[in-house]
């Protein structure tokens, strides 16, 4: 039995009958380093509001969140599996290679689906034959190993929480791992701190700060891999819709090789349109000056950036490569693009958003999507996914 609630991270939020030990473990606890340490900052406090005792064993940390026992463990995923089983772990969730572990997330997704859309987006022979030689050294290897390792546990092995059928198809395709060891849950987003009426409260603010002129019809891509995002198809998208309106304004949000974009830009005559604003601090004011959002991602397990924008109310293209379409019904509630670089369909939606009214409906429909997809649901499916590892 659960008792309901409310919560800040979404509409409803489910306390657990039976609380669990719950033990995260990853070398460093940062949310400064990316997704992995992100995800868990965000996740393991709604954990602890539910009832359940979170621990995190890590080699360093510079974060504490409210409720979060924090403990000293060694980096290799084994031997924290060890220390995590003897501290009394009802139980163990790990990252890739986390073999000893009752639940892996794989946040990345899979090296092979990584390089085949590397292999799609790539538009030298040369550069794509160093890439694909370079797949079989160091990192890549290690990942391949790691996976093959998990795929190779049988029926008794961890659950992999894939973060979209995208991902969960890559597991299956290219390690064989049987339906009844991948569990689905999408990425949620806090739908409170991301929402239509905080935009429209900074949205004149948030304009003025990052020079958007008035007037202007802005786009908003906040990307940290500007070649795997697709920001160079974004540019190309906007370099022509720019004809049409003139005022139109891409705001890139992130760093990534800036000056290369930036040069692109002006060889399409579009330098005025193409703002480049960097790691934009809160996110929520970058999305505040939009407009629309884009998300024309070549791979993407499944974009944040998407469920916030769609949270924030926005009207959001993503591609068929990003997991986060998954939650899109074309037309309805998003647009969804085939391929990133199919360049006279992009600009067929934007156009098609340059209309307030559409902007508004499809605004709507996809916030809609961002409430059913809110973090605290996501949190409450991964506890149930946690309460049948703990009873296998």
């Amino acid at each position: 039995m659960h008792e309901a609630r409310e919560d800040q991270s979404g509409p409803v939020a489910a306390v657990a009958a039976t609380p669990l030990r719950i033990g995260f473990h990853l070398p460093v606890f940062d949310p400064q380093r990316g997704g992995a340490e992100v995800y868990l900052d965000r996740v393991a406090p709604l954990l602890v509001r539910l009832g359940h005792e979170v621990h995190v064993f890590c080699q360093q940390h510079s974060v504490s969140p409210p409720g979060v026992q924090i403990h000293s463990a060694n980096g290799d995923a084994r031997q924290a599996a060890r220390a995590m089983r003897a501290a009394g772990m009802d139980v163990c969730i790990g990252g890739e290679g986390a073999v000893d572990m009752d639940i892996v997330l794989p946040h990345s997704g899979t090296i092979e689906g990584q390089q085949r859309q590397k292999a799609l987006m790539s538009r030298s022979a040369v550069a794509e034959w160093l890439r694909l030689t370079a797949m079989k050294c160091g990192y890549r290897r290690g990942k391949r190993r790691h996976f093959r390792r998990l795929a190779g546990a049988g029926a008794n092995g961890p659950v992999l929480i894939a973060v979209s059928n995208l991902v969960k198809n890559e597991l299956q395709r290219y390690y064989d791992v049987p339906d009844e060891r991948i569990a689905v849950i999408h990425n949620g987003v806090d739908t409170e701190e991301f929402s239509p009426e905080r935009c429209s409260d900074l949205r004149a603010d948030a304009r003025r700060a990052l020079g958007v002129p008035e007037g202007a019809l802005c786009i908003v891509l906040v990307a940290q891999n500007f070649r795997r995002k697709g920001v160079r198809e974004a540019i190309e998208a906007v370099s022509d819709l720019a004809r049409e309106v003139p005022q139109v304004m891409l705001l890139v949000a992130g760093s990534d090789g800036v000056s290369r974009y930036q040069s692109l830009a002006r060889a399409l005559k579009c330098e005025a349109n193409v703002r480049f604003v960097g790691h934009a601090k809160p996110a929520l004011r970058v999305y505040a000056a939009a407009d629309i959002s884009v998300q024309p991602s070549w791979y993407d397990p499944c974009s944040l950036a998407v469920l916030e924008a769609l949270a924030c109310g926005l009207p959001t293209i993503a591609t068929r490569f990003d997991g986060s379409s998954e939650l899109l019904r074309h037309g309805e509630n998003g647009l969804v693009l085939a391929s990133p670089d199919d360049r006279a369909t992009f600009v067929k939606y934007l156009r098609q958003l340059a209309d307030p009214a559409e902007r508004a409906r499809l605004g709507a429909a996809g916030r809609e999507v961002a409430l059913q997809n809110c973090l605290m649901r996501h949190v409450e499916r991964l506890q149930q996914v946690c309460m049948r590892a703990a009873h296998k």
